[in-house]
């Protein structure tokens, strides 16, 4: 390999040493981001909450009866939700 090759080569794992100037900006824009985003990761997280107390809050208020549902069927509503509500969770905080 050339020395102009070993240029172009990409370094991997190479620790930065921060500035106390840069690394104060760095904690600000931190800080920034995380009063932005985690009161919308609250909210969220309350919505997914209430969302599944729901089912459970349906069956007790007169859905079971409403449907004319089983112990056995029930049962099962409850365990596709969960399923799905896993399988799709996922594809919701994936990464791009």
């Amino acid at each position: 390999m050339s020395i102009s090759e070993k240029e172009k080569e990409i370094l991997v794992n190479q620790e930065v040493e921060l500035t106390e100037y840069e690394q104060d900006i760095l904690k600000s824009a931190l800080k920034k981001i995380d009063l932005r985003i985690l009161p919308a990761v609250f909210l969220l997280y309350v919505a997914s909450s209430l969302d599944r107390g729901n089912i459970s809050a349906a069956f007790v208020n007169g859905l079971v009866a409403k449907l004319k549902l089983t112990p056995t069927q029930q049962g099962n509503l409850t365990t596709f939700f969960t399923i799905f509500y896993i399988v799709f969770q996922g594809k919701s905080t994936a990464k791009n």
